[in-house]
């Protein structure tokens, strides 16, 4: 969330002295400058040798597939369906990981011999879930083999009927389920209780690309010198589905995002070109904010299947270049009706006095379904309170939760089960089905639920700052550095920097229709520019009458800008309180 005047009773946790003389032996042995140092110390890595192998992640990393339940047979029984040409149908589902996952998957078992076709679902015509329409067509066309990708560990209708029509199932998967679903001859799920994998976040598309591993293996060929694209659309699922950067999660983004910046995939070099990527280094924020939302346009606007063909097309660079232009035109149109949803949304809350409850519910049958889940994310960023919203049609209310607070939304719904009549996700997001006549009933009831998780009062979180740096630290090494520490995404976010007692050499201005705050400061040394996206409104007046400031921001260094290429984010601001004692972190 942006920093507002209120937080700046929040206390500032600023690195000590004794901290960073540490910092400053242990930066001088990695070769790195002494913020560096602060970081490291502050992630847990005070030893030279394991900071070293942190910062450069590698793609062995990931664990021995078959390591992962039931995976060891499914690889087998599709090897064996290449071998014999048997129909193999892979389904997904239509969000950005389902489809990345299908892809990878459907791209690189071709590649292996197989006779391989996708399908993803529609949003308004499927729904959550395993398609029955798919199911039923699959029989009748003499599939023997379905493999499921980001859904499928509470489809126990849809998937019994796939085994009553003679059908095996393998359900690739990482979604909390209650029990093995009816009809899953292979579940391949690390949240599985008998699971000895030892990471449980990977997403849909990584769950994939461990399967195709495994049956590269049995067909001879090594996925990470054979599979790079696959590779990258297995790292684009990860960050699109927010799953934590940590573990082996941070190894294979880092390893896909490499394989994505020197593809020759047509698709995706056409994707990567309507975002306006300049070349150089692809990192974890160009996917969140460029690629993903353009991935997830068409199933929220018309068909996730356009997505899927523009992933699958590999040779064909015209087509791919029409399919990309066709995706950037849905993502501005998606941009429009997202801002419009949360308007209304974020109007109702004051309105209705949402803000003060323990979560919101919200449905209307003005809002695409395609959108709720988008607006859902920007009522929590506003409100700080777990967010359902519902759009309703032909007496059905169909929609998307997001968290906040570390409320576990899957564990809140189980609690409202009897008001759903399906439902599905993880702690930080979920989606749901119920009739139209049951909202109030479901609100009341899941309300309960989330302040039952945050009984208490929440206290005022602490400003936890990695490092000190002023705006004449800023160097070439220290770029590299974030980019070696890197991705950065959910479980291990950027890191945030304080400068102190900085001093404005020109008045601070709104910018933008956003109204962003900008502010340059020097310390004595050096200026940069600062930017605090939407916190002009709340700044602008009460900036005027402090002679310097502390600022906390986060860093990126953008090589391929064609402005200032040090892009800093401010987070929470303070006058400055340079007698402040300094309190360890």
């Amino acid at each position: 969330m942006p920093a507002d005047p209120s937080s700046a009773a929040a206390p500032w946790i600023l690195p000590d002295a004794t901290r960073r003389q540490a910092a400053r032996a242990l930066a001088a042995e990695l070769g790195l400058p002494e913020a560096a140092g602060q970081v490291l110390l502050a992630r847990g890595l005070d030893d030279p040798e394991r900071a070293a192998r942190f910062l450069d992640p590698s793609i062995e990393e990931l664990q021995d597939p078959a390591t992962l339940p039931d995976l060891p047979g499914a690889a087998a029984r599709l090897a064996a369906a290449i071998d014999s040409g048997e129909k193999i149908v892979v389904h997904g589902d239509y969000d950005a990981d389902g489809i990345c996952g299908t892809a990878l998957l459907v791209q690189g078992l071709r590649r292996l011999g197989a006779r391989v076709e996708p399908f993803v679902p529609d949003r308004r015509r499927d729904g959550y879930g395993v398609a029955m329409r798919l199911v039923e067509h699959a029989g009748r066309a003499g599939v023997s083999l379905l493999v499921t990708v980001d859904t499928g560990s509470s489809a126990h209708e849809a998937l019994g009927r796939a085994r009553a029509l003679g059908i095996e199932t393998i359900v690739c998967d990482h979604h909390l389920f209650d029990r093995r679903p009816e009809g899953a001859d292979w579940l391949l799920n690390p949240q599985r209780a008998d699971s000895r994998y030892a990471h449980r976040d990977l997403c849909g598309g990584g769950i994939a690309y461990q399967l195709l591993r495994g049956v590269g293996r049995l067909r001879g060929c090594s996925a990470e010198t054979e599979f790079d694209d696959e590779r990258a659309l297995a790292a684009v699922a990860t960050l699109a589905d927010q799953v934590p950067l940590t573990g082996e999660n941070r190894a294979l983004v880092r390893s896909g995002l490499d394989a994505l910046a020197r593809t020759a995939h047509a698709g995706l070099g056409a994707l990567l070109e309507v975002t306006r990527w300049r070349g150089g280094r692809i990192e974890a924020d160009d996917i969140a904010y460029q690629v993903a939302p353009r991935l997830n346009a068409p199933g929220r606007i018309e068909r996730a299947r356009t997505t899927l063909e523009l992933l699958l097309c590999a040779d064909d660079r015209r087509n791919a270049r029409a399919l990309a232009v066709r995706i950037d035109a849905l993502n501005r149109q998606r941009r429009e009706m997202d801002q419009r949803v949360a308007a209304e949304a974020v109007a109702r809350v004051e309105r209705e006095g949402g803000a003060e409850r323990a979560a919101i519910v919200l449905a209307s049958p003005d809002w695409p379904l395609g959108i709720v889940g988008i607006a859902a994310s920007r009522i929590v960023d506003r409100f700080d309170r777990p967010a359902v919203l519902l759009a309703i049609e032909e007496g059905e209310a169909r929609g998307s939760a997001r968290s906040a607070g570390g409320v576990d939304l899957k564990a809140a719904l189980d609690l409202c089960a009897e008001h759903l009549t399906r439902y599905g996700g993880h702690a930080a997001a979920a989606g749901m089905t119920l009739p139209a006549e049951g909202v109030a009933a479901f609100a009341a009831a899941f309300e309960e639920a989330v302040a039952a998780q945050r009984s208490g009062s929440v206290p005022v979180a602490p400003v936890r700052v990695d490092a000190l740096l002023g705006p004449a630290d800023l160097c070439p090494e220290l770029a590299d550095f974030l980019y070696r520490c890197g991705p950065f995404g959910m479980g291990h976010p950027r890191p945030r920097f304080a400068g102190l007692a900085l001093r404005s050499s020109r008045p601070a201005r709104s910018v933008g229709a956003g109204g962003h705050l900008k502010l340059a400061l020097s310390d004595g040394r050096r200026r940069a520019e600062f930017i605090g996206f939407s916190m002009a409104a709340a700044w602008l007046d009460r900036l005027k009458s402090w002679p310097a400031v502390d600022v906390a921001y986060s860093v990126r260094y953008r090589e391929a800008s064609e402005y200032d290429p040090w892009e800093l984010v401010i987070r929470e601001l303070r006058r400055a309180q340079s007698n402040e004692r300094e309190e360890q972190a």
